[in-house]
C-alpha cells in the first residue's frame, strides 16, 4: 500500500503530463474480478470478502459506475464458485425490514441447487447489499419470489420426496410471511398428497380426515362412486390423513397446515370439474354443433344464446363447469342427496358465481363488437333446473328446484310446513354469500321477505285445509302479515292466486274458477256479522281487523277472478217456521208468551246480586 505522500507525488506528477492516475470503472470491474480469484474460499476469510465488496462499492461510488460489475465473476455462491454479478443471484441478508423473511430456510436440496445464493459465510455491510442491489448486481433472498418460481425450478416428472420436500418448504415460507406468500401461492402450483398420489392443490379436497365438510364429502363420495367416474375420481383426489403430511404434529399445527393448504388451492367440498371444450376460434354457428356435442341437448335447450353473427370467429373465455355428482344425484339415497346439497351450498359459499358462466365473444375486436354471450354452466343450469334443494315436512323428506323452496329464519314458526332441514338453514344462515345468490339467481325465496307475499299466500293456502285447531291461529297470522306486506309493496295480486276463507269446520281453500266468485271481506265493525255469514256458508276472507278490509276489496277486484264485497254490506234474513222474522205492533210481551220468565229474573238476581250490582256499577 502507497503512502499517502507517494500518492501525492504520482498524482502530480500524473498532472504535470497531463495525464489522468484514476482508473475507469471497466478497468476497477476488471482489476475485481482478478481480486476475486485471489481470494480465499469465503469459509477461511469472510472478513475480507466484506471488506472487498465494500471497497468496491466505494470506489465505484455512483450506480452507474457500478453497472461496470455486470456479469464479472465476483460473487461466490455456497459451493464457493464465482458466480457473474447480477440478478440471478441472491443474498440472505439478516438486518432491515426482511429480518424475519430473510431468516426463512434455503429450499430443499434438490430445488436449491438451481438458485444461485451468495454464501452464507459471506456477510456485507448494510449499505453495501443496498448499493449493489440498486445496482442490480444482486438481489436480496426473498422467498416469496422463490415460492412463485418453484414450478420453474422442479424437474418435469419431481419424486414424491421432492414434492413432500417443496411443500414443508412452502408452509415454512408461508408461516413466515403469510400476506406475501398467499400471493405466491396462486403461481406456486404446489402440489399434495392424495389417495391416487400427487396431485395439484387445487384438484384436490380435504377428506374426512381434516374437517367437517370432509366428512360429509367422504360419505357422499363413498355411495356416489358406485355409479359416477366423476365421484369416483374426486374420491381418489382426497387429501391423506394428516399423519402422512410433511411437518404436522400436534392440533395447533393441523389448524395452521389446514389454513395453509387452502391457500395453496385444496378445496374444502366438492371439485368442480372443467368440461373439455375447443377455445376456438370456432364460428358462431358451428359453436352451436359444438356445446351440443360437449354439454349435451338438454343444456343447449335449456342454456344457449345464439352468437349473432353466426358467420364470424369467436373465442371461448372461461370453463364450463360442473360438480361431481349433479348428473346422478337423483338417483341415490335421501341421505347422499341431503349430503349434495349442503356441499353445493359450501360450494357456493366458496367460489359465489365464478363457476355459473363463460363467454363466446369475437375477442380480435375491440368493445361492442365483441359480441360478447354469456352462456350458463352446467352446473348453472344444474342448479336451476334440478331437484336438488331439501325441503322437510315433519319427518318427510322431498327435494325441489330452488325456486319452489323457502327460507324461514325462525324454525319454531309454521312447523306444519315445508322447510330445510334442520342442518341445512343452520348453514343458510352462516352463509351469506350462497344464500344471497340462491334468492337472487336461483329463485329461493325468503319466508319473511315482504317481495314474497304472493308467493306465500299460494303456500299458505295449499296447507289450510288439513291443519289441526291447534295450527289454524299460526296460520291466519302469516295469512294477515302477507296481505299486510303485499298491500306495503303496492303489488297486483295475481289472478291465478287461491283464497284462505273460513268455514264453520276450519280454513278452506278458494280457488280461482271460470265463473266469477263472491268472497266478503270483513273489518272490526262487522266481525259478529261475519260470523252469521260463516255460518250460513257463505265464504268470508281469512283475515283480521290488523288490514285495511277496503284495501284488500280494491286489491281483489282489480282482477275478474274473484268479487269481493265489505261483510257489513250483507243481508242477513233470520226466518221462523221458515218465514222471514219480522217486529210488529200486534206481537204478543214476552211475559205474555213466558210467564214464568219473570221468576226466573227474581231468582236470578237473588244467587248473583253481587255480580249483577257489579256490572251495574261498570256500566
Amino acid at each position: 500500500r502507497l503512502s499517502k505522500t507517494r500518492v501525492a507525488a504520482i498524482s502530480a506528477l500524473a498532472s504535470a503530463s497531463y495525464s489522468d492516475t484514476d482508473p475507469s470503472p471497466e478497468e476497477l470491474a476488471e482489476w475485481a474480478e482478478a481480486i476475486a480469484t485471489s481470494l480465499p474460499k469465503p469459509s477461511e476469510g469472510n472478513e475480507r470478502w466484506a471488506q472487498f465488496f465494500a471497497d468496491l462499492a466505494l470506489a465505484l461510488d455512483k450506480t452507474s459506475d457500478l453497472d461496470a460489475l455486470m456479469g464479472r465473476l465476483i460473487l461466490p455462491d455456497a459451493s464457493g464458485t464465482l458466480q457473474p454479478a447480477g440478478e440471478g443471484l441472491y443474498v440472505r441478508y439478516e438486518g432491515g425490514k426482511r429480518r424475519r423473511q430473510g431468516g426463512v430456510p434455503l429450499p430443499p436440496a434438490a430445488i436449491a441447487r438451481k438458485l444461485l445464493v451468495l454464501s452464507e459465510d459471506v456477510r456485507p455491510r448494510p449499505d453495501t447489499v443496498a448499493q449493489f442491489e440498486r445496482a442490480k448486481l444482486w438481489q436480496r433472498y426473498d422467498a416469496t419470489e422463490i415460492l412463485e418460481r418453484l414450478p420453474s425450478l422442479f424437474g418435469e416428472k419431481p419424486a414424491p420426496a421432492r414434492r413432500r420436500d417443496a411443500l414443508a418448504w412452502a408452509f415454512a415460507v408461508w408461516s413466515s410471511a403469510r400476506q406475501g406468500a398467499r400471493r405466491a401461492l396462486a403461481s406456486a402450483d404446489l402440489h399434495v398428497e392424495t389417495r391416487s398420489g400427487w396431485k395439484r392443490a387445487r384438484d384436490a379436497a380435504f377428506s374426512e380426515d381434516w374437517t367437517e365438510t370432509g366428512r360429509e364429502l367422504d360419505a357422499f363420495l363413498s355411495e356416489a362412486q358406485a355409479v359416477c367416474p366423476d365421484c369416483s375420481a374426486s374420491a381418489a383426489s382426497l387429501l391423506v390423513p394428516p399423519e402422512q403430511t410433511a411437518g404436522i404434529g400436534g392440533r395447533p399445527a393441523l389448524k395452521d397446515w389446514l389454513e395453509f393448504l387452502s391457500d395453496a388451492g385444496v378445496v374444502d367440498g366438492l371439485v368442480a370439474l372443467a368440461i373439455d371444450l375447443p377455445e376456438g376460434p370456432t364460428s358462431g354457428a358451428n359453436w352451436r354443433w359444438t356445446l351440443i356435442q360437449s354439454l349435451g341437448v338438454d343444456w343447449y335447450s335449456e342454456a344457449y344464446i345464439y352468437p349473432h353473427h353466426p358467420n364470424t370467429m369467436y373465442w371461448r373465455e372461461g370453463e364450463a363447469w360442473k360438480l361431481p355428482g349433479q348428473d346422478v344425484v337423483e338417483r341415490l339415497s335421501p341421505e347422499a342427496r341431503r349430503r349434495f346439497s349442503t356441499l353445493v351450498i359450501r360450494h357456493l359459499e366458496t367460489f359465489g358465481d365464478e363457476r355459473l358462466s363463460f363467454d363466446l365473444a369475437r375477442t380480435d375486436r375491440y368493445g361492442g363488437h365483441q359480441d360478447r354471450r354469456t352462456q350458463s354452466t352446467p352446473l348453472a343450469v344444474f342448479l336451476s333446473s334440478a331437484e336438488w334443494f331439501p325441503m322437510e315436512t315433519g319427518d318427510h323428506l322431498d327435494f325441489v328446484q330452488p325456486e319452489q323452496g323457502w327460507l324461514m329464519s325462525d324454525r319454531r314458526e309454521l312447523r306444519f310446513a315445508a322447510r330445510p332441514p334442520e342442518d341445512v338453514g343452520m348453514l343458510l344462515a352462516k352463509t351469506d354469500r350462497a344464500t344471497q345468490l340462491l334468492c337472487s339467481r336461483f329463485g329461493l325465496k325468503r319466508w319473511r321477505a315482504p317481495e314474497t307475499a304472493e308467493p306465500r299466500m299460494k303456500a299458505l293456502a295449499e296447507l289450510c285445509e288439513n291443519l289441526s285447531q291447534h295450527d289454524r291461529p299460526q296460520l291466519q297470522t302469516h295469512y294477515v302479515r302477507a296481505w299486510q306486506d303485499l298491500l306495503s309493496e303496492g303489488a297486483a295480486l295475481d289472478a291465478e292466486t287461491p283464497l284462505i276463507i273460513r268455514r264453520t269446520e276450519g280454513f278452506a281453500r278458494l280457488v280461482p274458477g271460470d265463473v266469477t266468485q263472491t268472497v266478503y271481506v270483513a273489518d272490526g265493525a262487522s266481525a259478529d256479522l261475519s260470523k252469521l255469514l260463516i255460518e250460513r256458508g257463505e265464504p268470508v276472507l281469512a283475515v283480521s281487523d290488523q288490514v285495511d278490509a277496503s284495501a284488500i276489496v280494491s286489491l281483489i277486484n282489480s282482477n275478474e277472478t274473484f268479487f269481493a264485497r265489505p261483510a257489513g254490506e250483507a243481508e242477513i234474513k233470520l226466518l221462523v217456521d221458515g218465514e222471514p222474522f219480522g217486529v210488529s205492533a200486534g206481537d204478543p210481551l214476552l211475559v205474555d208468551v213466558l210467564p214464568w220468565i219473570t221468576d226466573a229474573l227474581v231468582l236470578g238476581h237473588e244467587l248473583g246480586a253481587r255480580a249483577l250490582e257489579r256490572g251495574a256499577q261498570l256500566s
